[in-house]
């Protein structure tokens, strides 16, 4: 049996941006149709076990997904070596995990590079009010549909099931 793509949304803490980007991914992949592809999230300097940020769920509910039961990790590397494409929140993010799992090189990109957006990284709420997780949660939705189209084509030509 061929394996699932894999896809690993990071951030720093787990709670903020890499939480909502994955439920993003998730439910847009379920409205499309889309089998074949798993999807995570973990953080360079996460601890594990944490809920996801109360405004980041709040986000997650306007957006359509959900965020219900999420607790945060680390990322690990069984999480890198599983993944086939790893998208940052930030630069400082990749850089985070070149240095530790320099073998990743291939996979690991920056989203707002990956989706070709123009876009500098993604701002981390963190600590701020609402409409900053909203603000956030909107960029996240637009780069989610910028790339899925991507993310779609390569997970059919890496012949995944």
């Amino acid at each position: 049996m061929k394996k699932r793509f894999y896809v690993l949304f990071v951030c720093s803490g787990n709670t903020c941006r890499s939480p909502l980007a994955e439920a993003l991914m998730k439910s847009r992949l379920a409205e499309r149709g889309i089998d074949g592809i798993s999807v995570s999230s973990a953080g360079v300097s996460a601890a594990g076990g944490l809920r996801a940020a109360d405004n980041s769920r709040a986000v997650a509910l306007e957006l359509g997904a959900s965020l219900a039961g999420f607790k945060s990790s680390p990322v690990t590397d069984r999480k890198v070596a599983l993944a086939d494409i790893i998208l940052t929140m930030e630069r400082k993010h990749m850089y985070s995990i070149l240095d530790r799992w320099p073998e990743a090189d291939e996979k690991v990109h920056v989203l707002t590079q990956f989706s070709g957006s123009g876009r500098n990284g993604i701002s981390d709420p963190v600590g701020r009010p609402l409409d900053a997780y909203r603000e956030c949660g909107e960029v996240l939705r637009d780069e989610i549909k910028r790339i899925t189209p991507r993310i779609k084509k390569l997970a059919k030509t890496r012949g995944t099931k």
